[in-house]
């Protein structure tokens, strides 16, 4: 069989010279001779495609050093001594890419050009002008001061430039206008860039530049990222961000070590970005201003911050381009009251994950447009009666694991258009009546993980659209008669996890349209007959881990539409025939860890469209034959951790689909 070597790697050998014989036999098409002595080289492998001559010892090269590398497309000549882009370069027809990074290489000049060329890395060299013909990658450390009009004109293929932390000046309008696949432009000091078509990416941050006029730009039709953090700007316009760049997703002002830190005014047409400094001792990492592609709007997000306050002049003067503003954990420790008025236009506002400890009144008095507040997991204890006044078209207010223990009597009055409100993870031990009156709107309402003992007759009031509430992990230990009267929509009910010993048989009289009630983790030790008589539409109730001793036959008498049933851990002795009669849509019963030590045959004959169940830990001591003679859809039984000795023949038979039977840890 016949090898063919591609690859020849000779890197750190110490070499100091490589005879042209010994390559030039060869049909490589990748050779790496990085990291050794090599001053000088002939080399003439027609088949080459890759050369790596980086961290050698080249000053220079001799005009036939490449000779009859037609092929060649990547040449690396990085950590060298080279003063010049050597001229043999200009005769490699295909070369692609140039890295000479780490050089003294004063003059980016060409004799012959390189025509041919996509990416040429000069970074960290000594160049102080921008000739002719010149191409791009030019990263940062060199000392470039101009760059003149046509000096990209004939690299119509350029795709990327990087000239970061130079020293140019003076316009730059006209430079780029013939490199129509330039879609990369870092750290440029410019006044103005015109008629870059596919340009995607501008970054001209790091420099010393002072205004920003947009009229020179021209039209960018696909730009989507602009940044020019690490400057002194006095002032620019998002408008006319908006007008140049009509694609345009996001702004980055990343402040820079070193770098002035930068606050930003809005007027009533248009938002400026201005150069002053922030309260003392604030750490801004990271600002962005993130445009909508549709409504033109303005995201305002701040990124790894350190933050006292919100600044004041950040909404200044009424900033109506800002619609959405993100300062989630920026260590933010208080608010101004008026910080939020001056953002009219305001409908998103995220401070989750702060360490704000009040809320002001009249907050939000100007804030009719907003439609989300998140103030989760602060440390607020203390909120007025009108923090939320004006917020009227608001949707969704959270204000999750805080150190709240009061709800002022009017903290939502007038929030007519509310759906969601969350106020679960607080110390809050009562309500008062009538607090939730305007929430007409309201879907969803979680007031779980706090101290609340007592529900009264008329703490819902108003909630006639509510169709889930949580109320898990609270101590309530009374619920009124008449509580949820006025929750006819609801669907979904946790009063898991209270102190709940005992419950009016009407409770849920009002409630036929709910589907999911979980009453796990109480002390019940009995339910009324007539407690689910309206609960019709139940499709999941959980009674585990209580108390109970007995069920009575009628419980469950109206649950047609019921498909899952918890009761494990109670006190059950025994199960009456026709407790189950009416649960024919049954799919998941749990019996688990109950005294169930004998089931009378019968007892499951109408759970037809059973599919699970779980009868662990009962203690159980055999298995009566006909015990699971209609239970056709069974796939799973759970039978361990009990005292069956064996199974009799026909134990199992009425079940043709059981797939999985556990009787681990029985006799």
């Amino acid at each position: 069989m016949h090898f063919v070597l591609r690859t020849l790697s000779l890197q750190r050998n110490k070499l100091t010279y490589v005879t042209p014989e010994a390559l030039n036999c060869l049909e490589i098409t990748d050779l790496d001779l990085s990291k050794n002595h090599l001053q000088s080289l002939l080399i003439s492998v027609s088949t080459l495609e890759k050369l790596d001559l980086s961290n050698n010892r080249f000053s220079n090269l001799s005009d036939d050093a490449f000779s009859n590398l037609t092929n060649l497309d990547a040449l690396t000549m990085d950590n060298n001594y080279l003063e010049a882009i050597p001229k043999t370069v200009s005769a490699l027809p295909t070369l692609v890419w140039l890295l000479l990074k780490n050089n003294k290489i004063n003059s980016n000049s060409v004799e012959r050009g390189l025509q041919s060329i996509e990416s040429l890395e000069l970074s960290n060299n000594l160049i102080t002008r921008i000739e002719l013909d010149q191409h791009h990658n030019y990263r940062d450390q060199n000392h470039i001061e101009d760059f003149p009009e046509n000096a990209l004109a004939n690299n119509k293929y350029l795709q990327t430039l990087n000239l970061a932390q130079n020293r140019l000046t003076g316009p730059l309008e006209y430079r780029f206008k013939h490199n129509e696949g330039l879609d990369d432009l870092r750290r440029i000091k410019t006044d103005g860039i015109s008629d870059q078509v596919a340009l995607t990416y501008l970054d001209i941050s790091n420099n010393n530049l002072t205004s920003l006029e947009f009229d020179g730009f021209g039209k960018f039709s696909y730009l989507q990222r602009f940044v020019f953090v690490g400057n002194r700007f006095e002032t620019f316009s998002i408008s006319d961000l908006l007008a140049a760049f009509e694609d345009l997703e996001s702004i980055g002002l990343e402040v820079c070590a070193g770098f002035e830190k930068t606050t930003y005014d809005c007027d009533s047409r248009e938002c400026n970005f201005k150069i002053t400094q922030f309260d003392e001792n604030e750490d801004v990492n990271s600002l962005k201003f993130v445009f909508d592609e549709d409504e033109r709007w303005v995201t305002v997000k701040f990124d790894d911050s350190r933050l006292h306050t919100i600044p004041s002049t950040l909404f200044a003067d009424n900033g109506d381009k800002i619609y959405a503003f993100d300062a989630s954990k920026s260590n933010l420790l208080s608010l101004r009251p008026d910080t939020f008025s001056m953002a009219p236009k305001l409908k998103s506002l995220n401070l989750k994950g702060n360490l704000i400890s009040e809320l002001h009144n009249h907050m939000f008095t100007n804030n009719d447009k907003l439609k989300t507040i998140e103030f989760s997991m602060n440390r607020i204890s203390k909120m007025g009666n009108y923090t939320f006044e004006g917020a009227t078209s608001l949707l969704e207010l959270r204000l999750s694991h805080n150190l709240i223990r009061t709800l002022p009597q009017k903290l939502v009055q007038g929030l007519y258009e509310l759906t969601v409100l969350h106020i679960d993870h607080n110390r809050i031990a009562g309500i008062e009546e009538g607090l939730f009156e305007d929430l007409r709107m309201l879907k969803e309402l979680y007031l779980n993980n706090n101290q609340v003992e007592k529900l009264s007759n008329n703490l819902f009031i108003g909630l006639t659209q509510l169709n889930t509430f949580d109320l898990q992990h609270n101590r309530i230990a009374l619920i009124e008669l008449d509580t949820f009267k006025p929750l006819e929509k609801l669907k979904k009910l946790r009063l898991n996890s209270n102190n709940l010993k005992a419950i009016a048989p009407a409770t849920f009289i009002s409630l036929n349209l709910l589907e999911d009630l979980d009453l796990t983790n109480n002390f019940f030790n009995d339910l009324p007959r007539e407690l689910f008589l309206n609960t019709v539409s139940l499709k999941i109730l959980k009674i585990s881990n209580n108390l109970l001793e007995q069920i009575d036959s009628d419980l469950f008498i109206t649950l047609k539409n019921l498909k899952m049933l918890e009761l494990e851990h109670n006190k059950l002795e025994s199960l009456n025939g026709a407790l189950f009669q009416n649960l024919g849509r049954l799919e998941h019963l749990d019996l688990e860890n109950n005294n169930l030590r004998h089931i009378e045959p019968g007892t499951f004959d109408k759970l037809k469209r059973l599919q699970l169940l779980d009868l662990i830990s009962n203690g159980i001591t055999s298995i009566d034959g006909g015990l699971f003679r209609k239970l056709r859809f069974v796939t799973q039984l759970f039978l361990a951790n009990n005292e069956i000795e064996e199974l009799k023949t026909g134990a199992l038979d009425g079940m043709p689909r059981l797939k999985a039977l556990f009787l681990e840890n029985n006799k």
